[in-house]
């Protein structure tokens, strides 16, 4: 990222230049990418995931935290307004607090609409974020009809998981801040994002006629990064399921390890939705 991609404010929040990321998901039938299954829920057109917005920060993180963001950074981010491909948005790193490392992170769209807020930091591995206390308010939740089966506190282990190089050669014209390790192997947002969720269809299976969108993510690496072309094993856990008037959601973590050592972990809120 060069200095033309972003400004320093004068409180030295980093405000990136606005990008218009693409939803490369929009082939995905059945999925609220796809513009064929969004507008059965009557929505405009297929949603951009929010591990794409993610892959935005890379840039202003390294600028923030340095190369060690790569090994052990943290990037905690709720979703509040989706966007559409080729929507214009920008992404903001607040100043790092010298005692806890943490900074305030916010993409917004050109309406000033919020698409997506948290915190970012280094080290920290049992810190409490906003994410972590949505989770906490969360367990006394009641569970909706979509999810009512779901078994809370089920566990699966060595769930084998690995992105490979081709994968990531077919996405990296496609991102919106591309930063120079992903050509040495390591993996962007999105693709760590999918490494972790190889536990999904072993926790959960969703009732048909389902869609899923995130809610929240929180990536964590631990001795990061996440790289193409190697063979994983995954980890993860049901936390706790609950619903909104719009939604039901359903919270999950998940770790990867490579020969039995933490690479990375994952928080994850996802809201189902019914197709009409």
């Amino acid at each position: 990222m060069t200095q033309s991609d972003f400004k320093t404010e004068p409180d030295g929040m980093l405000i990136g230049a606005w990008k218009t990321p693409v939803n490369i998901a929009a082939h995905a039938e059945g999925s609220i990418h796809n513009d064929e299954t969004a507008k059965q829920l009557g929505l405009e057109g297929g949603w951009i995931a929010g591990s794409i917005h993610l892959e935005q920060f890379a840039p202003l993180l390294l600028e923030r935290f340095g190369p060690y963001w790569l090994k052990a950074g943290t990037m905690s981010a709720h979703f509040r307004n989706a966007t559409l491909s080729g929507q214009p948005v920008r992404a903001m790193l607040g100043t790092a607090d010298p005692g806890t490392r943490f900074a305030g992170v916010r993409m917004e769209d050109e309406a000033g609409r919020v698409v997506c807020e948290g915190v970012a930091f280094t080290g920290e591995p049992g810190a409490v974020t906003p994410i972590r206390k949505r989770l906490a308010a969360n367990h006394a939740a009641t569970p909706g009809p979509l999810l009512s089966d779901v078994e809370i506190g089920r566990k699966v282990e060595n769930i084998p998981s690995m992105i490979p190089e081709s994968r990531l050669a077919q996405d990296l014209p496609g991102i919106t801040a591309p930063i120079a390790a992903y050509a040495s192997g390591a993996l962007p947002a999105n693709l760590s994002i999918d490494a972790l969720r190889a536990v999904e269809p072993h926790l959960v299976a969703l009732p048909s006629g389902c869609v899923g969108l995130y809610g929240s993510i929180e990536l964590q690496m631990l001795n990061g990064p996440i790289e193409a072309g190697i063979d994983y094993t995954c980890n993860g856990e049901v936390l706790c399921v609950g619903q909104t008037p719009r939604t039901e959601t359903l919270w999950y973590s998940s770790e990867l390890l490579r020969e039995g050592r933490p690479v990375a972990r994952l928080l994850m809120m996802s809201r189902i939705m019914q197709l009409d």
